[in-house]
């Protein structure tokens, strides 16, 4: 939350963090090795699930896309849903 705050760095679940010509030396690094370390985390929170889309995002264990492992047709006005939409009132169907 402080880094959120302080940082301007958007209120996802994964931040995005940039550094400028001003930032200290240790936040440039945090900033350039941000993907090394995101990229590891393999669970994402939730929350109400209106910020996760449910076929695109990585947000499952496997960290990969549901799109890219169901074997039905996904319909085109499906593709960019959130999970919240899948959960009515925090309940998966």
């Amino acid at each position: 939350m402080i880094t959120r705050a302080k940082y301007k760095c958007g209120n996802h679940a994964m931040p995005h963090m940039n550094s400028n010509q001003y930032s200290s030396s240790i936040w440039k690094v945090i900033c350039k090795n941000q993907p090394d370390v995101t990229s590891s985390i393999s669970c994402w929170v939730i929350n109400g699930g209106t910020d996760v889309r449910f076929w695109k995002d990585n947000w499952i264990a496997s960290n990969v896309p549901l799109q890219e492992i169901v074997t039905q047709l996904i319909y085109p006005s499906q593709v960019n849903v959130h999970v919240a939409c899948y959960a009515p009132n925090g309940v998966w169907n």
